[in-house]
C-alpha cells in the first residue's frame, strides 16, 4: 500500500511537473518559431528561461530542444499549427500554469518589437483553447 502511494506521488509530482515544462518549452518554441525568424532577442529571452526551468529528464535540456524545435518547425511547415497547440496545451493541467504560459507566450512574440499575424493567430488560438 505505501508503495502505491509513493507511485501516486510521484507520478503526481516530478512528472507531471515535467511534462508541464516540456509542453512549455514546446510552446515556447513555436513562437520563436512561427513567424519564420529566430531573432536573437527571441532566442535569447528562451534560452534565460529555459536555463531558469528546473529540468528533471534523462534528456539534457539541450538535447530536447534539438527534437523541439524540429517538432516545431514540422507543424508550422504542415500547416498543423493549432493540433500542436492542443496537445502541448493539454499538458497544462491547472490555471496558474496556464496563466505563466500566455505569459511567457505574450513576452516571447513582443520580445522582438513586433507581432507577426502568424504569432497572433496562433496566441490567440491558445487563449481561446486555454478557457
Amino acid at each position: 500500500m505505501n508503495f502505491e502511494k509513493l507511485l501516486a506521488a510521484f507520478d503526481m509530482g516530478i512528472c507531471a511537473d515535467q511534462l508541464q515544462r516540456e509542453a512549455l518549452f514546446d510552446l515556447a518554441l513555436l513562437f520563436v518559431e512561427i513567424d519564420g525568424v529566430e531573432t536573437p532577442e527571441e532566442l535569447d529571452f528562451v534560452s534565460q528561461w529555459v536555463d531558469n526551468s528546473q529540468w528533471n529528464s534523462h534528456m539534457s535540456k539541450s538535447d530536447y530542444r534539438d527534437q523541439a524545435i524540429d517538432k516545431c518547425k514540422a507543424a508550422i511547415q504542415d500547416k498543423d499549427v493549432e493540433t500542436f497547440i492542443k496537445s502541448r496545451a493539454m499538458q497544462l493541467s491547472n490555471s496558474p500554469i496556464k496563466a505563466q504560459a500566455i505569459k511567457l507566450l505574450e513576452e516571447i512574440v513582443l520580445v522582438d518589437g513586433e507581432l507577426a499575424e502568424d504569432e497572433a493567430k496562433a496566441l490567440s488560438f491558445l487563449k481561446n483553447y486555454l478557457q
